[in-house]
Protein backbone atom coordinates (compact mmCIF):
# COMPACT_ATOMS: atom_id res chain seq x y z
CA UNK A 1 0.00 0.00 0.00
CA UNK A 2 2.47 2.96 -0.71
CA UNK A 3 1.44 5.98 0.60
CA UNK A 4 4.68 8.18 1.16
CA UNK A 5 4.93 8.39 4.57
CA UNK A 6 6.19 12.40 4.57
CA UNK A 7 3.90 13.86 2.40
CA UNK A 8 0.54 15.83 4.14
CA UNK A 9 -1.39 16.90 1.38
CA UNK A 10 -2.48 20.46 0.57
CA UNK A 11 -5.27 21.83 3.11
CA UNK A 12 -8.66 22.04 1.90
CA UNK A 13 -9.73 25.09 0.91
CA UNK A 14 -12.93 24.37 -1.62
CA UNK A 15 -14.87 20.88 -0.31
CA UNK A 16 -17.80 19.97 -2.58
CA UNK A 17 -18.30 23.82 -3.38
CA UNK A 18 -17.96 25.15 0.18
CA UNK A 19 -15.58 27.32 0.48
CA UNK A 20 -13.05 26.69 3.58
CA UNK A 21 -10.87 29.22 5.02
CA UNK A 22 -7.38 27.53 6.60
CA UNK A 23 -6.98 27.50 10.19
CA UNK A 24 -3.82 29.78 11.41
CA UNK A 25 -0.88 27.76 13.24
CA UNK A 26 -0.22 28.62 16.20
CA UNK A 27 3.78 28.96 17.01
CA UNK A 28 3.74 25.91 19.18
CA UNK A 29 0.11 24.23 18.83
CA UNK A 30 1.08 20.73 18.07
CA UNK A 31 4.36 20.77 15.66
CA UNK A 32 7.65 19.36 16.49
CA UNK A 33 10.31 22.30 17.17
CA UNK A 34 13.65 22.19 15.08
CA UNK A 35 15.21 19.68 17.39
CA UNK A 36 12.63 17.08 16.89
CA UNK A 37 10.97 17.38 20.04
CA UNK A 38 6.87 17.65 20.58
CA UNK A 39 6.06 20.74 21.73
CA UNK A 40 3.28 21.28 23.87
CA UNK A 41 -0.39 22.60 23.03
CA UNK A 42 -0.39 26.64 22.99
CA UNK A 43 -3.58 26.95 25.08
CA UNK A 44 -5.23 30.41 24.85
CA UNK A 45 -7.16 29.60 28.53
CA UNK A 46 -5.83 28.41 31.72
CA UNK A 47 -2.45 28.80 33.64
CA UNK A 48 0.02 30.46 32.71
CA UNK A 49 -1.52 31.83 29.87
CA UNK A 50 -2.12 35.64 29.48
CA UNK A 51 -5.12 35.22 30.76
CA UNK A 52 -6.74 35.00 33.36
CA UNK A 53 -6.33 31.20 35.58
CA UNK A 54 -9.37 28.77 35.34
CA UNK A 55 -12.50 28.95 38.14
CA UNK A 56 -14.22 31.74 39.61
CA UNK A 57 -13.90 34.94 38.45
CA UNK A 58 -12.43 37.64 40.18
CA UNK A 59 -14.52 40.20 42.45
CA UNK A 60 -15.96 43.32 40.77
CA UNK A 61 -12.87 45.13 43.31
CA UNK A 62 -10.13 42.81 41.94
CA UNK A 63 -10.99 43.57 38.18
CA UNK A 64 -11.21 47.52 39.33
CA UNK A 65 -7.96 47.52 40.94
CA UNK A 66 -6.12 45.49 38.18
CA UNK A 67 -7.92 47.41 35.81
CA UNK A 68 -6.36 50.95 37.80
CA UNK A 69 -3.35 49.62 38.04
CA UNK A 70 -3.03 48.62 34.46
CA UNK A 71 -3.83 52.08 33.57
CA UNK A 72 -5.70 51.11 30.80
CA UNK A 73 -9.26 52.80 31.25
CA UNK A 74 -11.35 53.38 34.44
CA UNK A 75 -13.71 51.02 35.63
CA UNK A 76 -16.65 51.12 33.95
CA UNK A 77 -19.47 52.64 36.58
CA UNK A 78 -22.39 50.14 36.27
CA UNK A 79 -25.23 53.01 36.60
CA UNK A 80 -24.01 54.56 33.68
CA UNK A 81 -26.97 53.79 32.01
CA UNK A 82 -29.07 55.66 34.86
CA UNK A 83 -27.11 58.57 35.05
CA UNK A 84 -27.54 58.99 31.04
CA UNK A 85 -31.09 58.21 31.73
CA UNK A 86 -31.23 60.63 34.50
CA UNK A 87 -30.22 63.35 32.28
CA UNK A 88 -31.92 62.90 29.70
CA UNK A 89 -35.05 63.00 32.02
CA UNK A 90 -33.75 66.59 33.38
CA UNK A 91 -33.48 68.02 29.95
CA UNK A 92 -37.02 67.00 29.03
CA UNK A 93 -38.32 68.42 32.08
CA UNK A 94 -36.22 71.26 31.07
CA UNK A 95 -38.14 71.25 27.78
CA UNK A 96 -41.81 70.76 28.86
CA UNK A 97 -41.42 73.54 31.53
CA UNK A 98 -40.12 75.81 28.60
CA UNK A 99 -42.88 74.84 26.10
CA UNK A 100 -45.68 75.65 28.98
CA UNK A 101 -43.82 79.22 29.26
CA UNK A 102 -43.82 79.88 25.79
CA UNK A 103 -47.75 78.62 25.91
CA UNK A 104 -48.92 80.41 28.81
CA UNK A 105 -46.83 83.66 27.41
CA UNK A 106 -48.98 82.64 23.76
CA UNK A 107 -52.09 83.24 26.00
CA UNK A 108 -51.21 85.86 27.53
CA UNK A 109 -50.76 87.64 24.59
CA UNK A 110 -53.99 86.60 22.99
CA UNK A 111 -55.48 87.49 26.31
CA UNK A 112 -54.40 91.20 25.91
CA UNK A 113 -55.20 91.25 22.30
CA UNK A 114 -58.60 90.28 22.72
CA UNK A 115 -59.36 92.58 25.42
CA UNK A 116 -57.51 95.49 23.42
CA UNK A 117 -60.27 94.66 20.92
CA UNK A 118 -62.99 94.07 22.89
CA UNK A 119 -62.33 97.97 24.44
CA UNK A 120 -62.26 99.31 20.95
CA UNK A 121 -65.53 97.67 20.02
CA UNK A 122 -67.02 98.91 23.09
CA UNK A 123 -65.53 102.25 22.84
CA UNK A 124 -66.87 101.76 18.82
CA UNK A 125 -70.55 100.78 20.10
CA UNK A 126 -70.59 104.02 22.32
CA UNK A 127 -69.89 106.71 19.59
CA UNK A 128 -72.16 104.95 17.24
CA UNK A 129 -75.17 105.19 19.99
CA UNK A 130 -74.00 108.76 20.62
CA UNK A 131 -74.89 109.23 16.82
CA UNK A 132 -77.65 108.09 16.47
CA UNK A 133 -79.05 109.70 19.32
CA UNK A 134 -77.61 112.75 18.02
CA UNK A 135 -79.27 112.41 14.58
CA UNK A 136 -82.60 111.00 16.63
CA UNK A 137 -82.38 114.44 17.96
CA UNK A 138 -81.38 116.16 15.42
CA UNK A 139 -78.34 117.69 17.16
CA UNK A 140 -76.18 115.49 14.98
CA UNK A 141 -73.36 118.39 13.87
CA UNK A 142 -70.53 118.42 11.33
CA UNK A 143 -67.61 118.51 13.86
CA UNK A 144 -69.86 115.33 15.23
CA UNK A 145 -69.63 113.69 12.16
CA UNK A 146 -65.76 113.86 11.50
CA UNK A 147 -65.08 112.91 15.10
CA UNK A 148 -67.04 109.43 14.79
CA UNK A 149 -65.43 109.30 11.34
CA UNK A 150 -61.84 109.35 12.96
CA UNK A 151 -63.12 106.97 15.59
CA UNK A 152 -62.18 109.36 18.93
Amino acid sequence: GGGGGGYNPPPISNYKGVMLCDRPTTKAGGRQADSGVAMPFACAVGPGSKYEALGLNPSRELRAAKLASDNKSKPRDNNDFLSKHKQWLARLNKDRQRKANDDNEQIQVAVEKTKRFKEYAAKLRANIREAKDQHAQGTLTEEALEEHAQGT
